[in-house]
């Protein structure tokens, strides 16, 4: 859950104003616990199983009787998207929980502003009492907490600096030659004799070479992959969970352990690995440091003949020259395309975003590009689809998407203070008026605040002095209170109204300036489309009693969202017969 969701404190006092209902909630302790992969290295000591019996037997030595576990395996400290803790979070927030346990505060996290927020604001604000065994932490006695934040502070930086150690090792042992996956690829598995030597695994070997066979003769990845389906071949992912991590860390659903993806299919033979080399450096993580993005094949470190091979040379290049007469993805020598619409396209149905595929046609290319839901895609080959296709051609989003901006381009050209004001009007930008009537409406709410400030104080002497009585001074303090209240709540909605205009205000100028940028173009560009364009969600398409198909797309600009150029929604219809 985001801090900053959590900060407004709403619920949070609901609930801990609910805590002191009689026979309503129960009074469960937490206990805990969390291991990522790097604080194995440490030893048995901070083992699950370690931390789950420490934890217990803390709670019954000190009177915890009603005690429930959760559990976090396998997930970094660095961020708090793990399962086991939102969880927690949640009971908390419903009015379960009232104390929560752990080994120590880096249990808890490894980032210090996260970590301080849980643990010195937010288990405060919901009645928490928390403890952090190791540390003698516990919220119950403020002279414990003096040194929490330090303690933070230095498991943030072990955190940090254990990913640079990480990294170097990483690198220094890719530069020599061993593998640097820490589990190996689907068909291989450590040598007994020697952890940083592969060995060929028999039964996932023998899919792998099935699948090169498959891919040789002429077989479509997708149609191995459903030969794969319907004989229930375990995938590699629930294989790698099953032998790799030994049921440890992020579960592969069980119900879909046989339902091979046509990605799954490509994956394989696209690993050079499976000719008996070491390809390092293939991926390096993105700008924000957690997704992973191909490097260019130059950049990749490979040695030849390290282990045995599963597949020989001439059936790799067999199959490889299927895949190049059916080219769904890049080969490892061939650049990746980019499509203008990557990542913009939403379903409507899911929310999940389209992915672009490729269609064979008797075009000069030889191809087409259609983008589909992506959810609908991973699940295409199981009995149950998860969505709907929602396919939809990419040259026809480019022309939808090409004459909504040129339409924009020229209005901006032929009357630009027009296009300005219709823009400020749909966004709700701030008029002048509407500003000096805000402004107007704050002011005087503040001079009423201030006011009851001076009549309370003034009444507080008069009940001091002996003037009113407790009765009447009670009843009228009641009523300023309220009235206060009140009034603080209409502030604190004015001035958020106010502050929003503003961002309207901003965001309407920043799209203004686009369209200026660009109001004598002539033909719209990628870079117009992907400066213009926020997203575009596409409907289900529908069929009337003619067979001719309509489809609903909403096209959301950059800054502004949807924009009403003819006094309709920015939506366009596709239509197409059926």
């Amino acid at each position: 859950m985001d801090i900053l969701d959590m900060m407004n404190g709403k619920r949070g006092r609901q609930n801990a104003a609910g805590r002191g209902t009689a026979n309503v909630l129960a009074d469960v302790t937490a206990l805990y616990e969390r291991l990522s992969r790097d604080d194995e290295q440490e030893g048995e000591s901070n083992s699950i199983t370690n931390q789950k019996t420490m934890l217990e037997d803390y709670a019954r030595d000190n009177g915890f009787t009603t005690i429930r576990h959760y559990t976090d395996d396998g997930y970094s400290g660095g961020d708090f998207n793990r399962p086991g803790w939102e969880q927690l979070v949640a009971d908390i927030e419903a009015g379960i929980v009232s104390t929560v346990i752990a080994k120590d505060m880096s249990r808890i996290g490894r980032n210090h502003i996260e970590t301080g927020f849980y643990t010195e604001i937010w288990f405060p604000r919901m009645n928490v009492r928390f403890i952090a065994v190791s540390n003698n932490v516990d919220s119950d006695d403020p002279s414990s907490m003096e040194y929490t934040g330090m303690l933070n502070i230095i498991n943030e930086w072990y955190l940090r600096d254990q990913a640079k150690k990480v990294a170097a090792a990483y690198r220094t042992k890719g530069l020599s030659g061993k593998h640097t996956y820490s589990c190996p690829i689907y068909g291989y598995t450590k040598d007994p004799g020697d952890k940083e030597h592969w060995i060929i695994d028999d039964a996932p070997a023998k899919i792998v070479r099935r699948i090169f066979e498959m891919a040789a003769a002429g077989i479509s990845v997708g149609r191995i992959a459903r030969v794969l389906t319907d004989e229930r071949i375990i995938t590699p992912g629930y294989y790698f969970y099953q032998h790799c991590r030994n049921g440890h860390g992020n579960p592969i659903t069980y119900e879909h352990r046989f339902d091979w993806m046509s990605e799954a299919v490509r994956r394989i033979l696209r690993h050079e690995e499976y000719l008996g080399h070491t390809v390092n450096f293939k991926t390096q993580k993105g700008p924000n440091g957690k997704t992973y993005r191909d490097r260019p094949r130059d950049e990749w470190m490979i040695f030849e003949n390290t282990h045995a091979p599963i597949v020989d040379q001439a059936l790799w290049d067999a199959s490889r020259a299927v895949l190049i007469v059916h080219p769904r993805l890049p080969l490892p020598d061939e650049p990746k395309q980019d499509r203008v619409f990557k990542g913009l396209l939403v379903c409507s149905d899911c929310g999940c975003v389209m992915g672009a595929k490729r269609v064979h046609r008797k075009n000069e290319q030889g191809y087409a590009v259609e983008y589909i839901c992506s959810r609908y895609r991973s699940s295409r080959y199981r009995t149950v689809h998860e969505c709907v296709s929602n396919q939809i051609p990419e040259h026809r989003l480019r022309v939808m998407v090409a004459d909504m901006i040129q339409g924009i381009c020229h209005a901006a050209a032929v009357n630009e203070d027009a296009l300005a004001a219709l823009i400020r009007k749909q966004t709700k930008a701030i008029q002048p008026d509407a500003e000096k009537e805000l402004k107007r409406k704050v002011g005087k709410t503040q001079k009423r605040i201030a006011e009851i400030d001076h009549l309370v104080k003034k009444l507080y002497e008069d009940y001091a002095l002996g003037r009113i009585g407790e009765e009447r001074f009670d009843k009228l303090s009641a009523v300023y209170e309220t009235e206060q209240a009140a009034l603080k709540e209409a502030l604190a909605a004015d001035r958020i109204c106010m502050e929003q205009l503003r961002t309207d205000t901003v965001s309407a100028d920043h799209f203004i300036a686009l369209a200026h940028r660009y109001r004598d173009c002539t033909e719209v560009t990628d870079e117009m489309i992907r400066a213009f364009i926020d997203k575009i969600v596409v409907h289900t398409a529908t069929k009337d009693e003619r067979g001719h198909r309509t489809r609903q797309i909403d096209i959301h600009f950059s800054f502004i969202g949807q924009l009403d150029l003819q006094g309709g929604a920015s939506a366009a219809d596709e239509h197409e017969t059926a």
